[in-house]
């Protein structure tokens, strides 16, 4: 599951004769509001919102510092109580709609992010572009959109797709390609509906039912980063050029089934073969083979293959290696690499037979099909890795869904665990704040933008990570014991209650070491080994990608932590549901 850029571009939709604009704008060209802005942060919108503060009468520092402190912090707070917004001091979508029109009116179309005068010109036009793709239009539900569809009508879905989180491609390209087809079955998926990849009239009809209850909430709150598309892609802002550029990219894992999967099995076999192991910041052909393979079986969201390890590539091999109940890590090692090929045999052998079993033809268009039905079957196969919670739902990510919305003021009772009318309501409320489809489901996108916003909440605790010569490891072991059955509480950092990196961050200061707060900070404080030892901090992965729970390494194959049911208690590391997700062991420097 791949994070969020804080760098977007605008998709700009045009009634020209192709029904699509596509532009593809330089990292110069990002709009201010693509991005939330909050405490601690330092860059150049950080300085145009302190300009927009300065000039509203709230700012009152003599200089725009671009800095996010509390001077900042404070005049925002100012401004949201004046506009009667949530006094949080983060700036999202709602509070950029009002920095541009001062006051927020539910009957007013405040599409659009905030477009100060800089000296960057491209700001205002990209900002304007970005307000055109903030509205979400209802669909025409006479035909089906389907494999090889194009036009208006795609791009309208595919913008619907991406902000509802079904959708991983970086831009609306008005084709219907294999990626919106995956994006299509999820959404199925989710409502219930018939899983089939086509757009037909149901399914257009329950995806104009979203739009048409969110479409009040998209227009007032504009400018959400969630919203606007990412790429570090190269690309022209010719219409012509861009459409066919588009066209040709959805379709290269596509194309990798049709037309080459026999040089795809010997690139896997060769690559196997060469007993190397892959990580983040390679570069070459060994890389773009293995992000073919990785595209090949639906795991890799980039539209083509690049040659360079970088985040999306990791993020790749984390979600197959979670698939495939391999260690999560994100290192192409070979065992990984290994099952990959296995992987693309299997698949290339479904593909002969499906080929064989549907149609005699030879033809081109035949082996297209048999190319998307089976780059469709792999979608779906990734979908269980997208933690779609709904009315019903219940278990650990319940719970930790409902104490993050109790945090940010939408939840108002007793998590639980269970999905029920009140957490559906108070999903509502918060997808409705950031600009998300208001539709009380639980989406990859909906959870990247709460564990945004609730890890602002838990950042006023960091600080860098430091050893200390009387650490002893037992001592720690002692004191995490005395607090077994203290309840599990989302923000917690007290003996009333813990999270879970609140807890470990609580025990290592006890015992002279500073940690950060959250769990993705810790992470990167410490450093790896390969085998836990006694006082050593264990990571999981759960409810997203990355580290998302840790706990104390106490010996014999157990660990101290606070789950978010039992609170502080002691569990195996050879469970099978903290086994699945277990991502490794780190120390303190």
């Amino acid at each position: 599951m791949v994070f969020q850029s804080k760098i977007g571009t605008a998709i700009v939709t045009t009634a020209a004769a192709t029904g699509v604009f596509l532009g593809a704008p330089t990292i110069s060209e990002a709009a201010f509001g693509d991005q939330t802005l909050y405490f601690g942060m330092k860059n150049e919108d950080v300085v145009i919102l302190q300009e927009q503060l300065k000039g509203k009468g709230y700012f009152h520092f003599h200089t725009a510092t671009g800095y996010f402190g509390d001077i900042t912090k404070k005049a925002v707070q100012d401004f949201q109580r004046d506009n009667n917004l949530k006094q949080d001091g983060i700036v999202g979508p709602t509070t950029f709609a009002a920095l541009k029109n001062s006051t927020i009116s539910t009957s007013t179309n405040t599409s659009g992010t905030a477009a100060p005068s800089t000296s960057n010109g491209n700001s205002t036009a990209t900002a304007s572009a970005s307000s055109q793709s903030q509205s979400l239009q209802q669909l025409k539900t006479s035909g089906a959109l389907r494999i090889g569809s194009r036009g208006e009508e795609v791009v309208k879905l595919q913008m619907y797709l991406k902000k509802a989180g079904f959708f991983d491609y970086h831009e609306a390209t008005g084709y219907y390609g294999t990626i919106t087809e995956a994006g299509v079955r999820r959404f199925q998926q989710a409502r219930g509906l018939k899983v089939d990849g086509v757009a037909s009239k149901t399914t257009l009809e329950a995806i104009n039912k979203d739009i048409q209850a969110t479409s009040t909430t998209v227009k007032t709150n504009s400018g959400s980063s969630t919203t606007t598309t990412n790429t570090g892609s190269k690309g022209s802002a010719n219409t012509s050029n861009s459409t066919t550029t588009a066209t040709s990219s959805v379709n290269v894992g596509s194309q990798l089934s049709a037309s080459a999967p026999a040089s795809l099995v010997t690139a896997a076999s060769n690559l196997a073969k060469s007993s190397v192991t892959l990580r983040e910041g390679n570069r070459g052909n060994s890389v773009k083979t293995l992000q073919q393979m990785l595209m090949h079986v639906g795991h890799f969201n980039y539209h083509e293959a690049t040659g360079y390890y970088g985040t999306i590539t990791r993020d790749g091999i984390r979600s197959f290696q979670r698939s495939t109940g391999l260690k999560v890590d994100g290192i192409a090692n070979p065992q990984t690499i290994k099952a990959l090929e296995g992987a693309i045999t299997r698949e290339s052998n479904k593909e002969t037979t499906t080929k064989q079993t549907t149609t005699n033809s030879k033809s081109t268009n035949s082996n297209s099909t048999s190319s998307s039905t089976s780059s469709s079957n792999s979608s779906v196969k990734a979908v269980s890795n997208v933690p779609i919670l709904q009315v019903g739902s219940r278990g650990n990510e319940v719970t930790e869904l409902q104490y993050r919305l109790q945090i940010l003021g939408h939840f108002h009772v007793q998590p639980t665990g269970y999905f029920g009318d009140i957490t559906k309501n108070s999903v509502i409320q918060f997808q409705r704040q950031w600009g998300l489809v208001a539709d009380g489901f639980v989406s990859q996108a909906t959870w990247n933008k709460l564990d945004e916003v609730s890890s602002i909440h838990l950042s006023d605790a960091q600080t860098k990570a430091s050893s200390s010569s009387a650490f002893n490891a037992i001592n720690l072991i002692a004191d995490a014991g005395s607090y077994i059955g203290t309840p599990y509480l989302w923000g917690g950092t007290t003996s009333r209650g813990f999270d879970c990196s609140g807890y470990v961050q609580y025990l290592f200061k006890k015992n002279g070491v500073h940690l950060p707060r959250t769990v993705a900070d810790q992470w990167n404080a410490t450093v790896s080994v390969s085998k836990p030892k006694v006082g050593d901090i264990v990571y999981f992965e759960t409810y997203k990608a990355g580290p998302s729970h840790n706990g104390i390494y106490i010996g014999n194959n157990q660990f101290i932590h606070t789950d978010s049911t039992r609170g502080v208690t002691i569990t195996s590391l050879s469970n099978t549901y903290w086994s699945q997700r277990y991502l490794g062991a780190r120390r303190i420097k």
